[in-house]
């Protein structure tokens, strides 16, 4: 009996240990089945187009990047602009100027003998705004006054630098009861 212990007990061990494998094996096993199953497509590749060089030819002409074509074209674009500012610069500023459209209010609309008045709140102080009148930052001009807003017309710019005119509004602001 002593004998047949040692035995058994090797064949179990032996039984259990052949049991297990490592995950790496069984890893690489799957994907070498894998790897067998999957068949490549193949595609028609079309053949390349013929290439025929060409000679550059545009060499006796004006360079597009030189420095006196290109002040050439800023000092046309800016006299275009310069003339929608100029107006603007020359005038004498009106006190609404100072204050960007944001810190300015309506609060109010008069309308007496057919003349057509919105009252503007600028730091505790109200102004009387008629159409023509200058007010904004962006030399904004009223356009047009209605019952609940201003329009407005700002010169601006834009994304490219160029001067612009836009049209605004600013809204009658109601006080909450």
């Amino acid at each position: 009996m002593k004998r047949k212990f040692p035995i058994l007990m090797l064949c179990g061990v032996t039984w259990a240990l052949s049991g297990c494998t490592s995950p790496e094996e069984e890893v690489k096993a799957r994907q070498a089945e894998i790897d067998r199953s999957i068949t490549p497509r193949k595609s028609n590749i079309e053949a390349p187009r013929p290439f025929t060089p060409q000679s550059y030819e545009a060499e006796s002409t004006d360079d597009p990047f030189s420095v006196a074509r290109v002040n050439a074209l800023l000092r046309a674009d800016t006299s275009q602009n310069s003339a929608l500012l100029k107006r603007e610069q020359e005038r004498r500023k009106e006190p609404l100027e100072n204050y960007s459209l944001e810190a300015l209010q309506m609060v109010g609309y008069v309308k007496k003998e057919g003349k057509v008045v919105a009252l503007v709140k600028a730091d505790q102080q109200l102004y009387k705004v008629q159409v023509g009148d200058h007010m904004g930052a962006a030399f904004g001009k009223v356009v047009q006054i209605k019952e609940s807003e201003i329009v407005l017309r700002e010169i601006v710019q834009d994304a490219a630098g160029e001067w612009i005119e836009r049209m605004t509004s600013m809204q009658l602001q109601e006080k909450s009861r």
